[in-house]
């Protein structure tokens, strides 16, 4: 299974089956080792992730690879990612709480 591939099916399986606590769209992209995007949607049908770009996302984020790998993990805090840079977000607060939410 290519490296983008099984990264994208562990961030699926973990937040895929969540019920959203707000309703947003927000575009991944990642960098470092895997690079690629995928996009997280919370609505009234759940939460769906799918690897391709979401245009005019509520939220953007930038992630690394390896960190968001670890995030998933439960080895690394979402917190201590954006305090190293490692995990970048733009817009708004409450839709930023709600993602790492989901990805903790």
């Amino acid at each position: 299974m290519p490296p983008f591939e099984k990264l994208f099916n562990s961030v699926a399986d973990k937040i895929g089956k969540s019920s959203p606590t707000a309703y947003f769209a927000a575009e991944v992209t990642l960098t470092g080792n895997i690079t690629g995007k995928f996009y997280v949607k919370c609505s009234d049908n759940g939460t769906e992730v799918a690897a391709y770009d979401y245009k005019n996302a509520d939220l953007t984020v930038e992630v690394d690879s390896d960190t968001l790998e670890n995030i998933i993990a439960g080895n690394i805090a979402p917190r201590e990612a954006v305090i190293s840079g490692k995990l970048e977000m733009i817009g708004r607060a409450s839709i930023m709480a709600a993602f790492v939410g989901l990805i903790s």
